[in-house]
């Protein structure tokens, strides 16, 4: 008897779910990194805006993450995303005092 087919739904919407995630924060990323480059007169550079970009994108997956183990809604979940990865670095600084005070430790 012959196995079932591979069922690609699953992975493909996880590949979809993931990839809205990353793309939401990043966007976030490159609408802050632009801003500042605006605000304070400075010179556009690929690898600050590279690494703007990957910050971005890790600090909205871990706030992903969050929202899907507190239950959130997929339109507050985006939001959420959005703002983290519009953030960058603060939004890790904040997850880390979070840390800290969900398990009693000062990182």
């Amino acid at each position: 008897m012959p196995d079932k087919p591979f069922d690609w739904w699953p992975l493909l919407k996880q590949v979809a779910t993931y990839g809205w995630v990353m793309g939401l924060s990043m966007l976030g990323g490159a609408v802050s990194h632009l801003q500042r480059i605006n605000a304070l007169r400075l010179r556009f550079r690929w690898l600050a805006f590279a690494a703007e970009l990957l910050t971005s994108g890790f600090v909205g997956l871990l706030t992903y993450w969050l929202c899907q183990a507190a239950a959130m809604s997929a339109p507050m979940t985006a939001v959420m995303v959005g703002i983290a990865g519009h953030m960058g670095t603060r939004s890790l600084f904040r997850l880390e005092k979070l840390y800290g005070r969900l398990f009693g430790e000062n990182p």
